[in-house]
């Protein structure tokens, strides 16, 4: 039925062209209600701009005390005036103090790998950087932390706000960040405080979401035995409910801080600077040698936290001998560091400047794949994108939104059709459809690809456990790497354009497709497995007529994530040339326009929402036909 309506309005696209002289100007609305809410008093004369300044500067500064004790040491003056006050830390004190405290936490192999990290950064000259930006999550982490949990507990405590917090929090994490940035910097300003709260912004739903989680389920183990032993409901909560939820408030820890770190690239957009801000100027460079070495940076030490977060740990010293370690090296290389300027700050002689031998590398794979690669470039643009990019080009607003009324209406109910075909319209209505049609048209692209890489993939790790057990993991590493550096090996080999930008969205999005599939298929009930075998399928029988066809309700929720995954990757990928929603936010962000970059942001959000919207409901649907029957 869809098809038909689409078939239909085809031939009268002319008319169902959303009128320009009738585009409703959302974004001028919002630039005019956030600079008057800017510039509204405060007190004492002070406009809310000068209040949320002044309370940006009051944030920065641990983050910067932190920066000047582990890396810069204390100055005074500036320019060449500059002097220095108090030295900082010496780097090999540092040092000690990571490998001790990987050693007692995970044992010699996370030592080794902290040594190895340490050393990395080093050598490369990449540790003031990384210093910078493991000071700015110092305090961006706790401040996600403490919002996270205060919402969820706030969430926990008055149920009746969990449909409305999660619908809020669902939004904002499906709007890109990069359409934050600009609010952010009209408020705060550049530099470290923007940074921090663009890290904030991003990492704490998850969070509240492990608060809410964690607390309902200690709820509903041990909510009589609080009731037994006379608890009040302060009692209950701190000291049987809170600690009940260990596992769940963990796992929300852990995804703060990697998230923390998958945004510090785009810290750096609002003037952070750090390790982030060395990987964005080497794309702008196109500093390839360069940008991979900041990259992995960025991934070691990344998975260095998350790999100390998980482990347990053991006492292989106690309390008083940690400290006294940590007293004597902190204390020795620092005491001798003005007689030793070493010790101070590691040699410039010791690191290696210059990328050149991976640039040399990067220049020999782009020469022997270059034939190759333009090849399978060019057949795919012609055969397939171009046509794909007019054909969708092509249909008008009307149809659209038609086919989302009509398959929403059939899959879930008339209102929710009209909730899901009014999203469209409104995109059409705000002028960006054009826009927002090239964005449908890159996620879609990527998304069949990573689809078709991640189905297989996950359907063998599922099938055979010794290959789950490897690739498993690896998609969960290459899944916590910062989106930006899957731009890095895109333009090295595909250049500038639609096809690289179709390629790093697939490979960012094949990592959940990968994951979700293989959950799927062992998520069934071994009972229906074993009917299969007892009727005598072969394994390629039992896939595709039996395991398959019941696991389609989270194969569409498997598609869905994708999607998602995909929508947050396309706007990362207008740093490499498109023309695209996520071109016009870094365009509002270059131009201070908050409103178009919000307007802009809540296109991508619309698009996920229908798309997320029309597959869970397909979902849904079949669940229900199958408890009917």
């Amino acid at each position: 039925m869809a098809a038909i309506f689409v078939a239909a309005t085809r031939h009268v696209a002319p008319l169902m062209r959303w009128p320009s002289d009738l585009t409703i100007p959302f974004d001028g609305w919002l630039n005019g209600i956030l600079n008057s809410i800017a510039g509204l008093d405060s007190f004492g004369g002070l406009t809310v701009r000068d209040a949320t300044r002044a309370v940006g500067a009051v944030i920065a500064q641990p983050a910067e005390f932190l920066r000047a004790l582990l890396a810069t040491g204390f100055t005074r003056g500036f320019g060449e005036q500059q002097v220095m006050v108090f030295p900082s830390i010496s780097w090999l004190s540092l040092v000690l103090i990571i490998i001790i405290a990987c050693y007692r936490k995970g044992g010699a192999g996370l030592a080794a790998f902290a040594a190895m990290t340490c050393l990395y950064l080093l050598v490369f000259g990449l540790w003031a950087s990384t210093i910078t930006t493991l000071a700015q999550l110092a305090v961006a982490v706790p401040l996600s932390l403490l919002l996270g949990f205060s919402v969820g507990l706030l969430v926990f405590r008055f149920r009746s706000l969990e449909g409305v917090v999660f619908a809020v929090l669902n939004q904002m994490q499906t709007i890109p960040l990069f359409a934050y940035l600009v609010p952010i910097i009209m408020f705060f300003g550049i530099g470290t405080t923007a940074g921090i709260l663009a890290v904030v912004i991003f990492a704490a739903p998850p969070m509240v979401r492990a608060t809410v989680f964690g607390l309902a389920e200690a709820k509903a183990q041990y909510a009589e035995l609080a009731a037994a032993v006379g608890a009040t409901p302060a009692q209950a909560l701190w000291k049987i409910l809170l600690p009940a939820a260990q596992t769940s408030l963990r796992l929300g820890l852990n995804q703060v801080i990697m998230l923390a770190f998958a945004t510090v690239i785009l810290a750096a957009l609002v003037g952070a600077q750090g390790i982030g801000y060395e990987v964005l100027t080497a794309l702008q460079r196109l500093a390839i040698g360069r940008g991979l070495v900041a990259g992995l940076a960025i991934t070691l030490t990344a998975i260095l936290f998350d790999q100390f977060l998980q482990s347990k740990g053991s006492p292989r010293f106690s309390g008083r001998w940690i400290i006294g370690i940590a007293v004597v090296v902190t204390l020795i290389p620092w005491l001798l560091s003005s007689k030793f300027p070493q010790l101070d700050a590691y040699p410039r002689a010791w690191t290696l400047t210059t990328t050149r031998g991976i640039d040399d590398l990067v220049d020999f794979i782009i020469q022997i794949s270059y034939v190759p690669i333009s090849f399978v470039q060019s057949v795919l643009v012609v055969l397939v994108f171009s046509p794909l990019k007019a054909l969708l080009l092509g249909l008008p607003w009307f149809s659209v939104a038609a086919g989302v009324f009509v398959l929403s209406w059939k899959t879930a109910s008339l209102t929710r059709a009209f909730v899901l075909g009014g999203l469209v319209a409104l995109i059409a209505a705000t002028g960006f459809w054009d826009r927002a049609v090239l964005t449908f048209y890159l996620c879609f692209a990527g998304s069949i690809i990573a689809l078709l890489v991640g189905f297989p993939l996950g359907i063998l790790s599922a099938r055979k456990p010794k290959v789950g057990r490897f690739i498993l993991p690896l998609a969960d590493t290459f899944q916590t790497l910062p989106a930006f550096i899957y731009l890095i090996p895109v333009i090295m080999l595909f250049g500038s354009g639609d096809v690289p930008c179709i390629v790093a969205i697939a490979i960012f999005a094949a990592c959940p497709a990968i994951r979700y599939t293989a959950a799927a298929l062992l998520s069934l009930p071994t009972s229906l497995v074993e009917v299969g075998v007892q009727i005598g399928a072969t394994p390629w029988q039992r896939l595709t007529i039996i395991e398959l066809p019941a696991a389609l309700p989270g194969i569409l929720l498997t598609i869905a994530q994708v999607a998602l995954m995909a929508l947050a990757m396309v706007v990362v990928t207008a740093l490499i040339g498109t023309t695209d929603l996520g071109q016009l936010i870094l365009l509002s962000i270059s131009k201070a326009n908050s409103g178009q970059a919000l307007m802009a942001g809540i296109c991508v959000a619309i698009i996920g929402v229908v798309v997320d919207g029309l597959l869970t409901d397909k979902a849904n649907q079949i669940n229900a036909r199958r408890r009917s029957t």
